[in-house]
């Protein structure tokens, strides 16, 4: 159960941040902040995104930990904190961005963000895998 508190908080934590959030990039440079999809297929292991202080955030995988960083250079991992803890292995975690355009470009299509992880937790026969998949859309609405 601890396990899953742990997963669910370092989740939860990201998604909301994402939701309020502004000009998502997926894909390089990290730290990007010119709107950028990377469908289905095409997915990054990190995002980059405005939150609603206006700050750069970009949530990655750094080894089986879900990080966060907030300030540059972003290519530099020692600027990155860890958002999940010891007790969680994140095996996979993959961002995948559409609808980054505006109404400018014609997009016509709010920003959505999908998450898909595969989070092991436990040790030996204890040990237990969980995949995980959600879909995060901007709150604001498009412009």
């Amino acid at each position: 159960r601890v396990a899953q508190d742990n997963i669910r908080f370092a989740m939860e934590y990201m998604i909301k941040e994402i939701r309020m959030g502004t000009s998502y990039h997926c894909g390089a440079p990290e730290g990007g902040i010119t709107p950028l999809d990377c469908d289905f297929g095409s997915g990054q292991n990190f995002l980059t995104f405005r939150n609603d202080d206006g700050a750069t955030v970009v949530y990655k995988l750094i080894g089986s930990r879900l990080y966060r960083a907030d300030t540059a250079p972003y290519d530099d991992d020692d600027n990155y904190k860890p958002v999940s803890s010891q007790g969680i292995t994140f095996t996979n975690l993959t961002f995948y961005v559409t609808g980054t355009g505006t109404v400018l470009t014609a997009d016509r299509k709010q920003p959505k963000i999908t998450i898909t992880a595969e989070v092991e937790a436990g040790i030996g026969t204890t040990k237990s895998t969980f995949n995980l998949q959600t879909t995060v859309s901007q709150r604001s609405l498009d412009s």
